[in-house]
């Protein structure tokens, strides 16, 4: 991976309104959202974390901070528009994954962010736009740190969650399901499989353990 952009004084001086820290509610989805140089970002993150925002906390319109940080590619110099030869936002994904963001939880529309990077994948691909590696490479690396936390979980969990998890005791039945099949897109229709998918097959394999996206206690995130 290339080395990151470098940062100038002038960089941070006009950025600096960008900061979320500044009173925003949501300084981590922000930060995935932001234009500036990654460099700038993971520190403002840095100081999202060390002021107690939540790496999975649930926003009505942007999910969570994942959700966020795969918005777009983050490739081109929003200040002089010269194409960076990378994905600035992959560095913000591992950072998340580093500070246990966990990828199986869902928005409010029920798609986790393996889910929407594997959705943006498959439209710009579709379209011919060669940047569908980028939520290839972020869905790569949330797989991997998701198969970790379902580990994780199995082995603190002991026998009886193992064996729960083992034969899917619990599991909506849905969990099987792609999201193109379980959502309806892509022409898949919604709520069944479509024959030989394989989406559905790679779901299967996993056994993701997702989770509610949120409880009926806080259910009124703001919008």
């Amino acid at each position: 991976m290339s080395t990151q952009t470098l940062i100038t004084l002038e960089d941070i001086e006009y950025w600096a309104r960008d900061n979320p820290n500044n009173g925003y509610p949501y300084p981590l989805h922000d930060v995935g959202l932001s234009l500036a140089p990654v460099v700038l970002r993971l520190a403002w993150a840095e100081e999202a974390l060390a002021s107690g925002h939540d790496v999975n906390k649930l926003h009505a319109r942007m999910g969570r901070p994942l959700h966020a940080a795969i918005e777009n590619p983050q490739n081109i110099d929003d200040r002089t528009r010269a194409v960076l030869g990378r994905y600035e936002n992959v560095d913000l994904v591992k950072w998340l994954l580093d500070h246990d963001a966990d990828p199986r939880l869902r928005d409010l529309q029920g798609k986790s962010p393996m889910d929407e990077a594997l959705c943006q994948s498959r439209y710009h691909k579709e379209k011919g736009s060669s940047v569908a590696e980028f939520w290839d490479q972020a869905r790569q690396m949330m797989i991997q740190a998701g198969k970790k936390l379902e580990k994780k979980e199995v082995v603190e969990g002991g026998i009886v969650y193992r064996i729960k998890a083992f034969f899917s005791i619990g599991r909506d039945p849905k969990d099987n399901m792609c999201v193109f099949c379980r959502l309806g897109y892509f022409g898949h229709q919604e709520g069944q499989w479509l024959k030989k998918c394989q989406y559905c097959k790679e779901e299967k394999v996993h056994k993701w353990h997702y989770k509610p996206a949120v409880s009926w206690s806080n259910k009124g995130e703001q919008s």
